[in-house]
């Protein structure tokens, strides 16, 4: 019968490449016994009775582990392949957010290998700058993505909304920060959709104040690309234009009607834009 060997599954290492299951475990195992980082390797080799550059092999995850090796250095030091593997250690997990369809929970998960043709009916994890986000493979794309080695999701009931307020206007963008901040949210204000996406990107938002007309153009692409992530999350959509330019009531009735907005004209009562904007975070 061969011999049992652990998958590649990982957790992160220093270079941003993921270290295998196996790998984890051991290196566990012997910092436990005082064994340094840098003599892992060597002393790897030393008690399997292997060269260096097979010790080496197993530790970056070229090539797998086998369980009778584990158990070996385990037996070394006086342990069990039991105690080995209840010794989860919880610094190799990474926060994380778990996302599926319009729900959005946070969590902690400890991150597998590439993976280059995930199946279909599985989560995978997909790093996007320093986030991690955990999503059905059928949503990745052409994302890079890692295998889930384990996710844990995190309780949400103290959790704060996440809102993101959008206006060319800095003060008008401070205002209405300071107003949401007050009144509990999370809040990051931004002046440029530029800077707003790859925001959004990192670490989606519960709910969006956007001012209609900006520097750039309407908001019309925005609102279409935020749509096309969450297709419930709240929406306010501001104008003080309206009045003064015929062609902006139109194409605001049309992305109200389309993507579900809310829609208040400037100069805005706030105490009415805030609790609309969090009755309908309530109902989600």
């Amino acid at each position: 019968m061969p011999s049992a060997s652990l998958p590649k599954t990982s957790s992160a290492r220093r270079d941003g490449e993921p270290d295998p299951v196996g790998t984890r475990y051991v290196r566990a195992l012997l910092s436990r016994h005082d064994v340094p980082t840098n003599q892992h390797v060597i002393t790897i080799g030393e008690v399997l009775k292997v060269a260096y550059t097979v010790a080496y092999r197993r530790m970056n995850g070229t090539a797998a582990w086998e369980l009778e090796e584990i158990e070996t250095i385990a037996k070394h030091y006086g342990e069990s392949l039991a105690t080995v593997f209840a010794e989860q250690n919880s610094t190799d997990e990474v926060p994380g957010m778990l996302v599926a369809g319009p729900v959005r929970v946070p969590c902690f998960l400890v991150p597998g290998n590439a993976s280059k043709e995930p199946a279909r009916n599985s989560l995978v994890a997909v790093r996007l700058g320093d986030q991690w986000m955990v999503l059905p493979a059928t949503e990745v794309g052409s994302s890079q993505c890692f295998d889930v080695a384990s996710v844990r999701v995190v309780g949400v009931g103290d959790r704060r909304w996440r809102i993101a307020v959008l206006d060319d206007d800095g003060d008008e963008a401070r205002n209405l920060a300071r107003h949401f901040s007050d009144r509990g949210c999370e809040v990051e204000a931004f002046t440029r959709v530029d800077d707003l996406v790859p925001s959004m990107r990192l670490r989606p938002f519960d709910g969006f104040v956007i001012d209609w007309m900006l520097a750039e153009g309407s908001a019309a692409e925005l609102v279409g690309m935020i749509r096309a992530d969450d297709r419930d999350c709240p929406i306010a959509v501001l104008t003080g234009k309206i009045q003064s330019d015929v062609m902006i009531e139109p194409a605001v009735a049309e992305a109200v009607s389309t993507y579900k907005l809310l829609f208040f004209e400037k100069p805005t009562r706030l105490p009415i834009v805030s609790a609309q904007l969090l009755q309908a975070l309530a109902g989600r």
